[in-house]
């Protein structure tokens, strides 16, 4: 498969995603589809521009075919942590099953600097409890050990 192919591809899924759930968010009430909305419509765009790009990039050189994945155990462990994450984020709570996704992806996809793992996880967990349940005062799945 070429990169152009492979661009086109992407594209024209992540532009079907993105309009889909534009069409889901419709049926927010209005002060809180703002937010989806322009998310959503900033993705459609770029993946369009994206799409149209791959056709500017064909009139070049041949290009030699790649693997569609280059590492595959990757790519299907990463694939596993997400399923495992909407599985779990209802039984365990959105802070421990974050937690536990964002330690499995970087194992996952090679990182080991456990450390740096664990201060960038309680960073960026600290900050979307600040905004969001402070702030905000958005309510978020409650943790396993809050629901008894």
């Amino acid at each position: 498969m070429t990169t152009n192919f492979q661009e086109r591809f992407m594209a024209l899924g992540i532009c079907a995603a993105a309009l889909f759930l534009l069409y889901l968010s419709m049926d927010f009430p209005m002060e809180s589809r703002v937010f989806p909305i322009g998310v959503l419509s900033l993705m459609a765009i770029l993946a369009a521009t994206l799409f149209l790009r791959s056709f500017m990039n064909s009139q070049s050189e041949e290009q030699a075919s790649q693997p569609f994945l280059i590492h595959r155990n990757r790519f299907f462990a990463s694939f596993a942590c997400i399923l495992g994450y909407i599985v779990l984020l209802p039984v365990l709570g959105y802070f421990t099953t974050s937690a536990i996704f964002f330690a499995a992806m970087t194992w996952a996809l090679g990182f080991r600097n456990y450390k740096t793992t664990a201060l960038t996880v309680f960073i960026f967990l600290s900050f979307v409890y600040i905004v969001f349940v402070l702030l905000f005062e958005r309510p978020i799945p409650p943790e396993f050990f809050q629901t008894y």
